[in-house]
């Protein structure tokens, strides 16, 4: 389990980011509202995470600490 991430924000789309940190990169499925409040690409984010599994989709979402 990931509490938080902190690294450089590589991608922003309308539901999700990436970012990277030591080499690896991670997809966050986020919420608009948190996707409005991030910094620049290339800006170092600490975003705080949550695993969300279901029946038939894992994945982790995170919002701005």
């Amino acid at each position: 389990m990931l509490a938080y991430i902190i690294g450089n924000l590589t991608h922003i789309s309308t539901s999700s980011i990436s970012i990277e940190t030591n080499g690896v990169g991670f997809e966050i499925n986020t919420y608009e509202y948190v996707i409005r409040r991030l910094p620049s690409l290339s800006s170092e984010v600490k975003i705080v995470t949550y695993m969300d599994v279901k029946k038939w989709i894992n994945g982790v979402k995170g919002c701005m600490s």
